[in-house]
């Protein structure tokens, strides 16, 4: 009876084992086959975010997350993506409700940077800045957390951080000096009693750091203008075009008395009357001057020159159309466009407004005119 017994428990624990083990291959069978879902489906939408198919991306990442919950990137990707589509509250939702979970310090600093480029995004600002303060206070040395701080003290036009963060860890000068530039301009329209020593010191402190800086001697030059002291204005203004005479049309357009406006075109067509860029906008600004006729022979030199630019011929038909009762040059004219543009020398962003930092990546200073 006790053999029975004994041989029964034996048997017993026998199938016991072999039920355990047939179950865990069983498992083991699903958990690779899950595995292989979840990595397929993370691979999809990795694929998608690829292929900029930002809907398609979230729905597979989402997928991949019902099979894993506690997938810290994906949730990091999707809330991106939300990001990307510009519905930061979604952004935000996922992103911050990563911080409740226990991250390693990396994954951590991660997350409070993804925080704080969703509330610069939204343009909440002062979020963003104590996002990046708190991420910063983490890492004192990570130059990426560094940068995006930056950002966001040129985006919300808080110039003086951004010159004292520029002194601590910039190293360009360039920078500097447009920094300085924009405190002249804020400083200029702060002003209630036209007292511009202020914004004079601040142009004048740009040209300390960068001496090529156009901005800073077209600011200058402005200044002087305005408080009648031509002659200096002018001079300022001869240097700024010596550095870069595609921005010449910048330097006119500050220029509201006509007489003033056609002698310093004089001027600097002595100084330089080969260049494209000064050619094209003396005759610009002598068509609007009403004087055609030396409009027409300024761009007579770029046309024997067997150039025939659409902008340039555009112009010489306006001319013509000036001086004649023909109709024809004037609809001629009309049809032909004004490919007057700035592009982006880092990135080759392009647009007909002018601008000292490039709106797309950001580059201070790269500005190139196209005609």
């Amino acid at each position: 009876m006790i053999e029975l017994l004994k041989s029964n428990q034996i048997a017993l624990i026998s199938a016991v084992i072999i039920i355990a083990v047939a179950v865990y291959y069983i498992l083991k069978g699903h958990k690779i086959k899950t595995e292989k879902h979840k990595i397929a489906l993370y691979l999809k939408g990795i694929n998608y975010i690829i292929e900029d198919k930002t809907d398609k991306a979230i729905e597979e990442l989402t997928n991949a997350i019902e099979l894993e919950p506690d997938l810290v990137d994906v949730y990091i990707s999707i809330g991106n993506l939300f990001r990307k589509k510009g519905e930061i509250n979604r952004a935000l939702i996922i992103h911050k409700g990563l911080l409740a979970r226990k991250l390693d310090r990396e994954k951590e600093i991660e997350v409070y940077v993804d925080i704080g480029i969703d509330y610069k995004k939204a343009g909440l600002y002062d979020r963003a800045k104590e996002t990046f303060k708190n991420a910063l206070s983490f890492d004192p040395k990570n130059q990426v957390i560094k940068k995006l701080l930056e950002e966001v003290y040129e985006d919300s036009k808080d110039w003086e951080s951004a010159l004292e963060w520029q002194k601590r860890f910039g190293e360009n000068k360039k920078i500097t000096a447009h920094i300085y530039c924009e405190l002249g301009k804020k400083a200029l329209k702060e002003s209630s009693n036209n007292n511009f020593q202020t914004a004079y010191e601040f142009f004048s402190q740009a040209l300390n750091e960068d001496k090529n800086c156009f901005d800073a001697m077209l600011n200058l030059g402005i200044l002087h203008y305005n408080n009648q002291n031509k002659k200096k204005a002018f001079q300022l203004w001869l240097d700024a075009i010596k550095v870069k005479n595609e921005f010449f049309n910048l330097v006119l357009d500050n220029i509201k008395d006509k007489n003033d406006l056609h002698y310093f075109i004089k001027q600097v067509l002595v100084y330089n009357p080969r260049s494209y860029y000064i050619l094209y906008f003396s005759a610009l600004y002598l068509l609007k001057l009403e004087k055609d006729k030396k409009a027409l022979s300024v761009l007579r030199i770029m046309l024997n020159n067997n150039y025939y630019p659409q902008n340039v011929v555009k112009l010489s038909i306006k001319c013509l159309a000036k001086q004649s009762s023909d109709k024809r040059f004037e609809l001629l004219a009309s049809k032909l466009q004004n490919n007057v543009k700035y592009t982006c020398k880092a990135c080759g962003y392009s647009t007909h407004l002018f601008f000292w930092k490039c709106p797309k990546c950001r580059s201070w200073d790269s500005a190139k005119l196209e005609l």
